[in-house]
C-alpha cells in the first residue's frame, strides 16, 4: 500500500490555509501527522520515505508544511515561530478528526521533532511519538548561536532556504523558540517515543538525543544510524529511519505488537 496520496487543504486558528499531502488508508482509524524541520518542507525525502513506510502498514499519513515562510501553506515569515507551529499541528490534529481518526501518532525531523514532543506535552490527543534528529533546547544550538548577537541588534536575519532562497527571520523566532524546553517537557509525557538520530549529525548532535532520552519517563526507544547526519541523506539511511518508524507506530497505534521493551540505548 504506497503512493496512493492526495493534496489537501485545511486552516489554523488564524485563518491561513496550509497545503497538506495525505496517504490514504481506507478503513483506518489510524493516522500520523508529520512534521518538518526549519526551513524543512513537507516533500522532503525524510518525509517521503517515513510517510511511504507507515502507509504501507495500513496508517494514513498527513504531512504539511508549516504556515509563515514554508512553500504552499499561507502566511509570511515575520510570524514564523514555534508557538505558530504548534498552532498548526493542532490544525493538522483537528483535520484529522474531522476525517474520523481516532488514533493519531506524530513524527518530526530537526525543529519539527521538537514541535511534536511540546505539542504532545500540551495536547492529549498523540498516542505516539517518533522524532528524527530532533533538538531538545536552545542550550545545545549550534545553527543560530554565533549569530545571536548581531541577529538581536538587527532585529532580523537572513538564512537561506532549500526551496525559498533568502529569506529574512525575525529575531522574534528566537526569542519564542527559546520559551520551550523538550528536555524538560518530555518528562511529563505518558506516551510511547522513538528517538532516532545520526551519529555523524553536526547541526543537531548527539547530546539531544541523549538528553531526550535520559529524560523520558515513558516508554522509550533510541536507535542510532551510524553512518547518518542531521539530514539523513543517503537512501539507506533514510529507509532505516523509515522503517523504525513505521514499527513504532503499527506497535502503538495497531497494537501489533513487535516486543519493544528495551530499557537502554539500542545502537543500529
Amino acid at each position: 500500500m504506497t503512493g496512493e496520496h492526495t493534496q489537501v487543504k485545511f486552516k489554523n486558528s488564524r485563518e491561513l490555509e496550509l497545503a497538506g499531502i495525505m496517504n490514504e488508508a481506507p478503513d483506518s482509524k489510524s493516522a500520523v501527522v508529520l512534521c518538518h524541520g526549519f526551513g524543512g518542507f513537507k516533500e522532503m525525502k525524510i518525509l517521503h520515505e517515513t510517510a511511504e513506510a507507515i502507509h504501507s502498514r495500513g496508517i494514513a499519513v498527513l504531512r504539511f508544511d508549516f504556515s509563515d515562510c514554508m512553500l504552499e501553506s499561507e502566511g509570511d515569515c515575520q510570524h514564523l515561530t514555534v508557538t505558530n507551529q504548534l498552532d498548526d499541528i493542532k490544525a493538522a490534529f483537528d483535520y484529522l478528526e474531522t476525517k474520523g481518526f481516532e488514533k493519531i501518532g506524530i513524527a518530526g525531523h530537526s525543529l519539527g521533532g521538537f514541535d511534536s514532543i511540546v505539542f504532545s506535552s500540551k495536547d492529549s490527543r498523540p498516542k505516539a511519538i517518533v522524532t528524527f534528529g530532533a533538538i531538545a533546547n536552545l542550550d545545545n544550538d549550534v545553527l543560530f548561536k554565533d549569530h545571536v548577537e548581531d541577529w538581536n541588534a538587527r532585529g532580523k536575519r537572513t538564512f537561506k532556504l532549500e526551496k525559498w532562497g533568502e529569506v529574512e527571520i525575525p529575531f522574534a523566532f528566537y526569542e519564542d523558540f527559546g520559551k520551550y524546553d523538550a528536555a524538560e517537557l518530555i518528562k511529563d509525557l505518558t506516551i510511547p517515543i522513538r528517538i532516532i538520530h545520526g551519529s555523524q549529525d553536526k547541526i543537531v548532535t548527539m547530546i539531544n538525543a541523549e538528553q531526550l532520552f535520559n529524560n523520558a519517563t515513558a516508554m522509550k526507544d533510541v536507535r542510532i544510524i551510524t553512518s547518518a547526519g542531521h539530514m539523513f541523506s543517503e537512501e539507506f539511511e533514510r529507509i532505516q529511519a523509515a522503517k523504525m518508524a513505521a514499527d513504532w507506530f503499527e506497535e502503538f497505534l495497531l497494537g501489533k505488537s513487535n516486543k519493544f521493551k528495551q530499557p537502554e540505548p539500542i545502537v543500529e
